[in-house]
């Protein structure tokens, strides 16, 4: 009978001992997971030719390929002049369908915070009416309803465009720069914020140093700048280690014209590949929005 019971008291030390540890690595799991939200920023080409289109759609693909063969979500931008043109709808079709996808509209529009707001509120409605028309039956998959909520500036918005924003329903701008563009009083801010005496939120975009300088997580920066491909990805790999441990999100911005082939192509899988394997969590923008307001660190 005692040794009956020593086996009993073996056992139950052990399978304590292993739900110890299993609650430490949870633990720890949770508090290394860090959270990426990529924005991905379709570059068109402003012209009808096969060419051009050709490859600036293989481009997308590429880019678009590394996200959905790992079902991982996203938001997609799609700029105004994209969203209006008839060779372009088919394409931006074919990335709205899918359930990973959350489609957002950037602004190429340079003086757009110049303008009086009713010409504000009359070009974004345009361009927001033309994104969501983009719902064309795309074979098994049928007809797809697009609802946009994001929207991202090229500067940072004057109080006019947040209130046509607003107004219209947008609920995100990541036209935002962690540490470089930024609402007055958010400088160190990482989550998205919402903006005073609005309802829309301010998506900032990750930065980091290099050579003392601080950056915005755009591929398109780092490459304009004479970032390399393996500086590239060290900046990606950093930060993402950086912002696991501080319970922040990394936002990213990577343009199909230059992310979508080469060395810089191969950078992000690379990047991809080390965030998975580190558990990390992809999520779309509004999701990041959703998260920042609940006080959600992880998924």
């Amino acid at each position: 009978m005692s040794f009956i019971k020593y086996i009993s008291v073996a056992l139950l030390l052990f399978f304590c001992l292993v739900l110890s540890i299993s609650a430490e690595e949870s633990l720890s799991d949770d508090r290394a997971r860090a959270t990426v939200n990529l924005i991905l920023d379709i570059d068109l080409p402003p012209i009808e030719g096969y060419t051009e289109q050709g490859i600036a759609q293989q481009l997308i693909n590429n880019l678009s390929l590394d996200i959905d063969s790992r079902e991982l979500n996203a938001t997609i931008l799609v700029d105004n002049e994209s969203a209006a043109g008839a060779y372009s709808r088919p394409l931006i079709t074919f990335l709205g369908i899918k359930a990973n996808h959350e489609m957002a509209l950037a602004s190429s529009k340079d003086d757009l915070g110049r303008l009086p707001l009713s010409e504000q509120d009359r070009f974004i409605k345009s361009w927001k009416k033309n994104l969501e028309n983009t719902k064309l039956c795309a074979g098994s998959y049928g007809a797809t309803e697009v609802t946009v909520k994001g929207f991202r500036s090229l500067s940072l918005p004057e109080n006019d465009t947040l209130k046509a924003l607003q107004d219209i329903g947008f609920l995100y701008d990541a036209g935002f720069q962690a540490g470089l563009v930024y609402m007055p009083g958010h400088e160190n801010d990482t989550w998205p914020y919402l903006i005073d005496k609005t309802n829309v939120y301010a998506i900032p975009v990750s930065s980091a140093l290099m050579d003392g300088k601080r950056i915005p997580l755009q591929d398109r920066k780092a490459r304009e700048i004479g970032i390399n491909a393996s500086q590239w990805y060290s900046l990606l790999k950093n930060k993402f280690d950086e912002t696991s441990q501080r319970d922040e999100p990394m936002v990213i911005i990577l343009s199909s014209s230059v992310s979508g082939s080469g060395e810089y192509h191969d950078a992000f899988d690379s990047f991809i590949e080390y965030a998975i394997n580190n558990s990390a969590a992809f999520v779309a923008t509004t999701k990041l929005v959703d998260m920042a307001r609940s006080g959600q660190k992880h998924i």
